[in-house]
């Protein structure tokens, strides 16, 4: 006599890291892509909160971020990653992959909807306190993944699914982001320009999500009016503290430069988003804020 099945599907869990890895120039904690995606090519104003959950759907903004789902819909599959689990019985299977299939009594089916470049880890537990990690993969394409498990002792099991956001390169990017904007998110600087990627606005503006047809300064997916320019491109002026010229510098001497930097058609500018490069290649120098669109260089 054929047993009962026990299996129970957990509400699926996310993970919102690491925040700090992301294009994010109205910093609000949320991808830009993934804001394009889902605000009609558009930013969210500034009242759409991370904290918040639009859908209803037990997932917060950050969260459908990270999980690259719809925050307007609460259904599957855009708006919530629902997995479907089934229970097989008497199948042949090759689940150790040594070519040779074996006969399974019962197996768990478990089929997940996956986005390119977000990490998945699937996890199960027999009574909810201790959970058991089974598998973990980044995803390299949009597609489903199957996964068989086989049953081997009366017990209710419980599954649950963390997705995350990697950054393979550390460029600044995530993997999910570099998929999306057409760059390698194993290589720190994918056009060999000597800019990291998140940096690169030759990578960003050749993008179809950052193309510029105006020449405006302003992103397409930005512009109310991409085909007509407005406002004004970033500017940037720079000086030494003194205002004097530099002349017969020496060798390991300090000089601390003022650089004004204005962007009125842009994001604020803040010292986090300045970085200094010296001949294509990224400079550690100590950037702070010292007046209005004013920062100095150490």
């Amino acid at each position: 006599m054929r047993r009962p099945a026990y299996l129970a599907l957990l509400v699926f869990a996310l993970c919102a890291l690491p925040a700090t890895a992301i294009l994010d120039t109205n910093e609000n904690g949320m991808s830009d892509v993934w804001e394009l995606q889902f605000a009609d090519g558009n930013l969210f104003p500034q009242d759409f909160g991370p904290k918040a959950d639009p859908d209803g759907d037990g997932w917060t903004n950050e969260q459908e971020a990270v999980a690259g789902t719809d925050p307007f819909d609460a259904t599957s599959t855009n708006g919530f990653v629902r997995p479907e689990v089934v229970i097989i019985h008497d199948v042949m299977l090759d689940l150790d992959h040594d070519e040779i299939p074996e006969f399974y009594t019962e197996v768990a089916t478990i089929s997940l909807p996956v986005i390119a470049g977000k990490q998945y880890t699937l996890l199960t537990s027999p009574s909810l306190t201790c959970w058991m990690q089974v598998e973990q993969s980044t995803a390299v394409s949009d597609e489903t993944w199957t996964y068989n498990f086989p049953i081997t002792y009366d017990e209710s099991l419980f599954w649950r699914v963390m997705i995350e956001d990697v950054d393979s390169d550390g460029d600044g990017l995530t993997n999910a982001e570099e998929y999306a904007i057409g760059t390698n998110p194993n290589l720190v600087d994918t056009n060999g320009n000597g800019i990291p990627d998140n940096l690169d606005t030759n990578i960003l503006t050749d993008s179809p999500q950052f193309t510029d047809a105006d020449h405006d300064g302003i992103p397409d997916s930005y512009d109310s009016q991409p085909n007509t320019p407005r406002g004004a491109p970033p500017s940037i002026g720079l000086q030494t503290l003194s205002s004097a010229p530099v002349v017969n510098v020496m060798v390991g001497e300090r000089l601390v430069l003022l650089v004004t930097v204005n962007n009125p058609a842009g994001p604020a500018v803040t010292a986090a988003n300045l970085t200094l490069f010296v001949n294509g290649t990224q400079n550690g120098a100590l950037i702070s804020k010292v007046a209005d669109n004013m920062f100095s260089i150490k």
